[in-house]
């Protein structure tokens, strides 16, 4: 009985300790800062879609506040002055090798053109109404006619509102991209600033790391195994050595799970020189989700310090900074 109550009592002292350990009220105030991401810049909401919805990426819903189309300059600027820190854009390749800025593999659901993104040129794409199929029953097409040319390359979006804030997300797995990417900064004149973020398949990335060092490499896929480690091995105080120097993807609904949430765990990242960011969930598709409700927003602690991913910024963004 002796023995058996000492072994109770050293069972309790190292919970209380581990406790302790990773008590986020001792970790101080968080350093860094919460970025906002707007998910493709100030765009229509989207509509209710069904199994049988045609073209379901067109579909928006009824009664929207503004004009504003996903991926163009003034959707990304507007963005900005919404208080997001950055902004992610999908980047496609065009036929004459031509990097331009729009979410959907082919034109036939959002714009007046037809066929993939990449069959078309440059000059070809400028010339189509992005806003053209958009639509809230698929009988009525407020934006036709206000998308007209507001397709731009990568050259045009810096230009026109710069880089600083940028997530550039390719679509595609083409390593050659990265020297396409290069090329749009030289049409520009630019240098890439070191406030930019790049998604996409690991060959991919490794050459934009390569060309562009002073760029965050964002691996969705290498950040969700981040937080299935971590919530392993965290709580002993480690932070695995497979998320150091990247990013952790925290699913809203899952936070709860990790150790020292949110100042030891934002503590321990910092350290580290891991970014946090929170998203919707962790699905395994290589893309992150944004927040889309303002339920799921309150529940992001307000010590939280890395990226917070939204889909609409519009409306979200004033009411997380003031």
């Amino acid at each position: 009985m002796r023995v058996l109550n000492i072994a109770l009592i050293v069972v309790a002292i190292l919970l209380a300790g581990f406790s302790l350990f990773n008590a986020s009220w001792l970790a101080g105030q968080p350093q860094g800062r919460l970025d906002l991401v707007a998910k493709g810049g100030i765009y229509q909401k989207p509509g209710e879609i069904d199994a049988d919805t045609p073209c379901p990426s067109a579909r928006i819903a009824p009664l929207q506040p503004h004009s504003f189309i996903a991926n163009s300059v003034v959707g990304i600027n507007y963005a900005r002055s919404r208080r997001a820190s950055f902004v992610e854009v999908m980047v496609r390749p065009t036929a004459d090798g031509r990097l331009v800025l729009f979410g959907d593999e082919t034109l036939d659901c959002r714009t007046d053109g037809t066929g993939p993104v990449s069959d078309r040129t440059l000059e070809e794409l400028e010339q189509l109404d992005i806003g053209y199929g958009l639509t809230h029953d698929g009988e009525n097409f407020a934006l036709r006619g206000r998308g007209v040319g507001l397709m731009p390359s990568v050259a045009t979006m810096l230009d026109q509102a710069g880089d600083g804030g940028i997530i550039y997300h390719f679509a595609e797995d083409d390593p050659e991209q990265a020297d396409m990417l290069a090329a749009e900064y030289a049409l520009a004149g630019m240098d890439m600033r070191e406030d930019v973020i790049v998604i996409g398949a690991p060959e991919l990335l490794e050459r934009i790391a390569a060309r562009f060092p002073q760029a965050d490499i964002l691996d969705v896929p290498a950040a969700e195994a981040c937080y299935d480690r971590y919530i392993r091995i965290g709580w002993l105080g480690r932070v695995p050595e497979e998320c150091r120097g990247g990013f952790i993807s925290i699913p809203v609904t899952r936070q709860w799970m990790i150790w020292g949430w949110p100042n030891r765990f934002n503590a321990r990242m910092h350290a580290a020189n891991v970014r946090p960011m929170i998203v919707r969930a962790n699905d395994g598709d290589r893309v992150p989700t944004p927040l889309a409700t303002f339920d799921e927003i309150t529940d992001v602690p307000q010590d939280f310090r890395g990226l917070l991913w939204l889909a609409d910024i519009d409306t979200m963004g004033p009411s997380i900074r003031s």
